[in-house]
């Protein structure tokens, strides 16, 4: 029992300390990969919602479609579930004034996008101005 007791040597503690340094490292880098994998599905369906460029999507129309297309071979349950809740809102008289509600939801957000397209979209030249 003396022998746990003694102090293990000075090369020996560094190696240990070092050691456990990196171990803490490694941990910390996995938990914020775990922490980026669990946010990404929020942020894809942002990127669908708002039209955020994807992978070389270049943005607009472009990047929500390639978006839904990653969220649904990513998720391939998440069509079937959306297919069941939007055929269950038809059969109740709350459900048909949800999914009216949802249909005119769409339309103005379609709205509120393409009129941002357009305060977005360069001015056209002036006739006749002045150049070099």
């Amino acid at each position: 029992m003396g022998s746990m007791n003694r102090r293990l040597p000075l090369a020996v503690r560094k190696e240990l300390l070092l050691s456990r340094a990196q171990l803490e490292r490694l941990e910390l880098v996995q938990a914020m990969a775990d922490f980026r994998r669990a946010g990404r599905p929020l942020r894809m369906a942002g990127d669908i919602l708002f039209g955020r460029a994807g992978a070389g999507a270049g943005g607009g129309v472009g990047a929500a479609v390639a978006s839904a297309f990653s969220v649904a071979r990513r998720y391939p349950y998440l069509g079937s579930i959306a297919s069941i809740a939007i055929g269950a809102t038809g059969r109740t008289r709350v459900g048909r004034w949800i999914r009216r509600l949802g249909v005119l939801a769409a339309l103005a957000a379609g709205g509120v996008w393409l009129a941002n397209r357009r305060l977005e979209a360069p001015a056209p030249p002036e006739p006749g101005g002045n150049e070099g």
